[in-house]
């Protein structure tokens, strides 16, 4: 018999030894590392699904999710966490209404950033204040609509389950700083939700993605300007091509925004203030992240997902030069450019490895990085954790 049924190969025996093999070496490192296999094994099995990058991206994001919440969850009470637990325990006795606007301690909540206080409120009502159910709450509310956002654009990146997943992960280890999702816990949101509004413009949703804009403004408002260069920078990305002079008019439109911002806040209400600086290394990885990004992207035509955080970028960046004679406005604002890097590294691990030869090594080292580049904040920040990042990926019983 002819046809394209007779073109089907049986598995040699080679295959079948080697899937045997790879089936008996998983088996001996899930009996050694069972937390770890489970969360493969997840992805792996939701990926069969005939919507395989979706659920496996449901897997990737649940598992980064589940980990971060478990190494939140024992993290030491200090810093700016401290004083989110304090009005998080106040507010199991104190109605809403009666707290927003209000000084407490040294904090006045406002009464235009009613997103987190709301969560916070119902939160410790149901769970008598709990700080562990607060900081699973705070993870999740971070990196579930990072993760969704991953997702949206690694959908329109490649067929591959394997190399869909892996963006999502090593988006979600490397993008938003995780050692400061339990210290600037509204602003970490508000950036996550950037994040998800920029991925619903690039796949056409734009009232859904203004929803998203709102819920990041009303949660932190300094999510104002970035959430207006997202606006802008959609708007300049109907077309089929990147315009150089709109990119340079945007920048140093927003530039000029930033100058007028400090001078309106007053340069003088900062000085002496600082929640620290970001570090040479940190600069010097995102510029490279931002060079891969731009050269991938124009290889590849700039299609639709890279037009517009090809806007965004320089719009972000040009607000930061304009505030940067202050550190602390600085900081605060560079943590929305971390959203853009999570969206980069969507797209270049997407683009670098769906036609990659070695894909199962290309993919295992990006994670492995991504792993490293993680246990590396995590060792160099100044907050304690009860358990180590490898000491719970790689929890064993014996």
């Amino acid at each position: 018999m002819s046809g394209p049924s007779s073109q089907i190969e049986a598995p040699t025996g080679l295959g079948r030894i080697g899937v045997g093999a790879i089936s008996t070496v998983f088996v001996l490192a899930a009996l050694v590392f069972p937390l770890l296999a489970a969360a493969i094994a997840v992805i792996y099995v939701v990926g069969l699904h005939r919507r395989g990058r979706t659920a496996a991206g449901i897997g990737a994001i649940a598992a980064v999710t589940v980990l971060f919440g478990y190494l939140n969850q024992g993290k030491a009470i200090a810093g700016d966490w401290a004083w989110y637990v304090e009005h998080y325990r106040a507010l199991e006795h104190l109605d809403l209404a009666d707290y927003l606007g209000r000084p407490f301690g040294w904090i006045t909540p406002a009464p235009t950033e009613p997103v987190y206080y709301s969560v916070a409120s119902v939160l410790a009502r149901a769970s008598h204040a709990d700080v562990g159910v607060l900081s699973w709450a705070a993870t999740t509310l971070i990196y579930v609509p990072l993760g969704v956002a991953a997702l949206m654009l690694s959908k329109l990146l490649t067929r591959r389950v394997s190399v869909a997943a892996a963006s999502i992960v090593v988006a979600m280890l490397c993008g938003l700083t995780f050692t400061l999702s339990t210290q600037l816990v509204r602003q970490e949101i508000a950036a996550s939700f950037i994040c998800l509004a920029i991925a619903l413009f690039v796949v056409r949703k734009p009232v859904v993605g203004g929803a998203a804009l709102s819920v990041a403004i009303l949660t932190h408002n300094s999510a104002l300007i970035p959430a207006a260069a997202v606006v802008l920078s959609a708007f300049f990305a109907r077309g089929d091509r990147v315009n150089a002079w709109r990119i340079i008019a945007s920048a140093l439109g927003f530039a000029l925004l930033g100058a007028l911002y400090l001078r309106v806040s007053g340069n003088d209400s900062y000085q002496g203030k600082s929640d620290g600086a970001v570090s040479v290394f940190t600069i010097g990885l995102d510029l490279l992240i931002v060079s891969v990004f731009l050269l991938l992207a124009r290889d590849h035509g700039w299609p639709p997902y890279t037009r517009l955080l090809a806007y965004c970028t320089p719009v972000f960046v040009g607000f930061l030069v304009g505030v940067a004679a202050q550190p602390l406005p600085f900081l605060r604002m560079y943590f929305y450019l971390e959203g853009l890097r999570a969206l980069m590294l969507v797209v270049i691990v997407g683009l670098s490895l769906r036609n990659v030869r070695f894909r199962a090594i290309a993919i295992t080292t990006a994670v492995v990085l991504g792993f490293l580049y993680l246990h590396m904040r995590i060792a160099n920040s100044p907050f304690e954790y009860q358990t180590g990042l490898f000491e719970a990926v790689f929890y064993s019983p014996w």
